[in-house]
């Protein structure tokens, strides 16, 4: 088996069980604005950048106009959940200290903005673990496009070749093939209806992964 110089990880369903808690986040706030929707739609556009997110998100709710305050009060009910119930996916833990403790380089690569990074892993201690971290703010064109992960790549001065990135959802999945590296799929509850085992090999644990065996 290869042994990679570098591992790159999306954020969000796959190092960290955030999705559901997104969708709830969602809901949430649309009640605040006297609209109803169920928390499951968010699967329908799980992956996608944030403003095509709201963008179905408010044509499914009928209203034309996302309000100014929304996101404040989105940022606001997502954080608050994120301390309550954020959790790292199984293995995830193990294999990060697995890759740093054989020196290999990482990365973090997502379409979220810097903020939910940034609380994120303040949440759950991984600050100072990645090499490099992507976010959407350093990119001009978000995933399915390469371009995130091709800056990855470049920061960590290494090649595609050398590279494994781990993806949750469809858009991911064909932007880090576009940057020429290797992509294991990690599935959940909420990505079912990307088909992610169309494209790649899946793991639905990190447990299934060992730097030792693969």
């Amino acid at each position: 088996m290869q042994n990679y110089e570098g591992y790159l990880f999306d954020m969000d369903g796959t190092l960290v069980n955030s999705e559901p808690l997104k969708a709830k986040a969602l809901a949430m706030t649309c009640l605040e604005f006297n609209v109803k929707i169920k928390a499951e739609i968010y699967k329908e556009v799980m992956g996608q950048s944030w403003l095509a997110v709201l963008e179905y998100i408010f044509s499914h709710a009928k209203i034309s106009k996302v309000p100014e305050s929304f996101n404040p009060c989105f940022e606001k009910n997502y954080k608050t959940l994120l301390r309550a119930e954020l959790k790292l996916n199984n293995g995830a833990k193990k294999l990060l200290n697995d890759v740093k403790k054989n020196e290999k380089k990482c990365a973090l690569v997502t379409s979220a903005s810097q903020w939910m990074v940034d609380t994120v892993l303040s949440l759950i201690n991984l600050e100072g673990v990645f090499d490099v971290i992507i976010t959407n703010e350093q990119v001009t064109n978000l995933k399915p496009h390469p371009e995130a992960y091709q800056l990855a790549l470049k920061k960590l001065a290494i090649t595609s070749k050398q590279a494994i990135i781990f993806e949750d959802s469809r858009s991911g999945v064909i932007a880090a093939q576009a940057s020429g590296c290797e992509v294991i799929g990690f599935l959940h509850n909420y990505n079912q209806k990307h088909n992610l085992a169309e494209l790649v090999p899946c793991i639905d644990s990190f447990n299934s992964y060992s730097l030792t065996n693969m």
